[in-house]
């Protein structure tokens, strides 16, 4: 059910109009300066930074994407992974439920990791597996699923 569920969500992101006609992102309330002549160098210029004892070339974390589902989610979680170990940056996984149900979707997060070796990687489970019974069991299988750096608990209401 988790799996069927996690292939809708891609599903109806590939194929139906989801985005808000009335939520913006924000962009059109920033305006620049315009400076011809700066007084800097570009190259000069080092947006690194360090977060958990990890570097990272920009200050940016590919948030929890997908995963779980055999059809797409290893080729997206694949692609996101690449980028992010060539960048330089940090990656979230999408919620792990689906490999602690079924392990034979781990791959479809492990494979974060291969294609990310050094890469700073969060696991991600939910609030309602981590106040269960096993929630520390869980906790420290999806940490250990993908060797991650941290872990990220996310909150659905709904669940």
């Amino acid at each position: 059910m988790t799996e069927e569920r996690k292939l809708d969500h891609l599903r109806i992101c590939l194929n139906e109009d989801v985005e808000s006609n009335l939520v913006t992102n924000g962009f059109e309330d920033i305006h620049f300066v315009h400076r011809a002549l700066p007084e800097l160098d570009k190259n000069d210029i080092d947006i690194s930074t360090e977060f958990l004892d990890h570097r990272f070339e920009a200050p940016v974390i590919v948030e929890p994407m997908t995963g779980g589902e055999q059809s797409l989610s290893k080729e997206i979680n694949a692609a996101l992974a690449s980028m992010v170990e060539e960048a330089g940056m940090g990656m979230g996984l999408g919620s792990q439920r689906a490999a602690l149900e079924d392990s034979s979707l781990e791959e479809t997060y492990t494979i974060v990791r291969e294609k990310a070796p050094t890469a700073f990687l969060m696991a991600n489970i939910g609030c309602t597996q981590l106040l269960s019974e096993r929630g520390i069991e869980y906790a420290e299988r999806v940490i250990e699923m993908v060797d991650a750096d941290a872990l990220s608990i996310h909150l659905n209401p709904l669940q």
